[in-house]
């Protein structure tokens, strides 16, 4: 198998897209319009056929020597139509070009053969939306305690709000400190996801019609994803999280396809109060001497 660097304007990007949607661990992070919107100016390591993908973002700050993670870009790695080998991995690995000499990525979950350059770096979460399935037989007292409170309750489920207003409340209510360029960047993002269908706003009110949580998911025809999540005090402590995850995953259940969560800190023990399973994943580090 032949492995080249390809800048994204030499890459087909209809192939690319293929190879994410197919992929045994499709990823959006890993679509071409993702990467555009992240660094216009990104490179893909792949080989010929486009089985494996392997998106490449530089740091402009370094000079292009750097390869980081960007806030935002959610889990980064090998991508392929068929399971991966260790092998395959790490000849990819092997293919990043000495003048990338800064590495730091976090992978994505099927990317964890370990060798010298990797180190175990976390946890990530799935929870399956299947049909016919009563999804609440996996959830905990707890979980189920709260959704039955919530119930009687005169909550409301908002499917879709503006971006200016979705924003905002992000801003107020994330865990997550958020700098002006992710600021523009998720206005960015809304805006593409939204003209394209491929993403859902959720907004839970309360029975004075105050907002008390927001969501953004994003799918494909592989995987949907919880891309980002913010609640006030008085909602976390209160369960609208529960609420809104069993909205989402009741009205998309019949898709018969796996939920992911990117955005998950603060609300990881919620996560799996609502069946989800973890999985260890791990961050890709290497510095090049030269």
């Amino acid at each position: 198998m032949e492995i080249e660097l390809l800048h994204n304007k030499k890459i087909n990007s209809q192939r690319w897209n293929e190879t994410v949607t197919m992929a045994v661990n499709s990823n959006f992070s890993a679509y071409t319009w993702y990467l555009d919107l992240i660094d216009p100016d990104w490179e893909g390591l792949l080989s010929t056929d486009y089985k494996y993908i392997f998106p490449i973002i530089s740091s402009s700050k370094l000079f292009k020597i750097g390869f980081y993670q960007p806030s935002l870009y959610f889990r980064a790695g090998l991508y392929a139509t068929e399971i991966l080998s260790k092998e395959i991995f790490e000849r990819f690995i092997d293919a990043i070009p000495d003048r990338i000499s800064q590495l730091k990525v976090s992978l994505n979950k099927f990317n964890i053969f370990k060798n010298d350059t990797l180190y175990y770096s976390g946890i990530s979460y799935q929870k399956d939306m299947v049909a016919n399935i009563d999804s609440s037989v996996k959830y905990t007292a707890e979980a189920i305690q709260k959704l039955s409170v919530l119930l009687r309750r005169k909550l409301v489920v908002l499917e879709g709000m503006q971006i200016s207003e979705f924003l905002k409340y992000y801003e107020s209510y994330s865990m997550n400190k958020v700098s002006k360029w992710e600021q523009d960047f998720i206005r960015r993002l809304l805006s593409f996801t939204f003209y394209n269908r491929i993403s859902s706003i959720l907004g839970v009110l309360d029975e004075k019609n105050n907002l008390g949580a927001i969501g953004m998911f994003i799918r494909n025809q592989q995987r949907a994803w919880l891309y980002l999540y913010a609640s006030s005090i008085d909602a976390d402590k209160e369960g609208f999280f529960y609420y809104m995850l069993d909205y989402y995953v009741t009205r998309h259940s019949s898709l018969n396809i796996p939920l992911e969560f990117c955005d998950y800190k603060g609300i990881e023990q919620n996560i799996l109060n609502l069946g989800a399973t973890k999985h260890n994943v791990y961050n890709l580090s290497r510095t090049v001497k030269g």
